[in-house]
This record gives C-alpha cells, sequence and structure tokens, in this order.
C-alpha cells in the first residue's frame, strides 16, 4: 500500500504557487473536469495538490522532506542536516539531509 496524492487547501494559490516554486518544486497547472483550477507537484512517489480553499478551510499540516546529497534545496536553504521553513499559510517543512 502505498500514499499517492494529498490535497492541500491554501488560502492564496497563487502566493502558494510562488512559495513552492521559489523552493524549486516543479509545479504543474491543473483542472479536472470543472473544477477548479490547482497546482500540482510530486515530492518522490507522492504527488501534492495546492487548491485553493474559497469556502473550505485552509488545510493544516507538518511534511517532513528527506534530501539526497545532491537536492539543490540542501544549498538554496543552507542545510546542514535540517531545517524547518513556513509556507504562506504557516504550514511546517522539515528539510532534513539523508546521511550516507
Amino acid at each position: 500500500m502505498n500514499l499517492s496524492y494529498v490535497v492541500l487547501y491554501v488560502s492564496d494559490l497563487q502566493q502558494s504557487f510562488k512559495f513552492y516554486r521559489d523552493l524549486g518544486f516543479g509545479l504543474t497547472a491543473e483542472q479536472h473536469g470543472n473544477g477548479p483550477p490547482h497546482y500540482s507537484f510530486s515530492v518522490g512517489d507522492l504527488l501534492i495538490e495546492l487548491y485553493p480553499a474559497k469556502d473550505k478551510k485552509v488545510s493544516q499540516f507538518r511534511l517532513g522532506i528527506a534530501l539526497g546529497n545532491s537536492s539543490p534545496l540542501l544549498q538554496l536553504l543552507d542545510i546542514n542536516n535540517e531545517k524547518i521553513v513556513r509556507d504562506p499559510d504557516g504550514n511546517v517543512l522539515h528539510f532534513t539531509k539523508i546521511l550516507n
């Protein structure tokens, strides 16, 4: 069994897009049928979708992301072992370096 995707409801879709794009995640614009336009990106095998919250509650989460030695995020975020970053809605992204 594998977790395949997670939907995050964000307060400002464009602000969240810029945040995750600037971290180096490759976001893709999507729209399924008559659903709202949104963005998606992958972390390993997990697809993360960013949807506008509109009348829904903004998602609250803590996401742990392990980075390999070749990840450009290690230098971008100046990560030695770990670093905590908050997205525009205050959600926590906990980056850790995989030690070899």
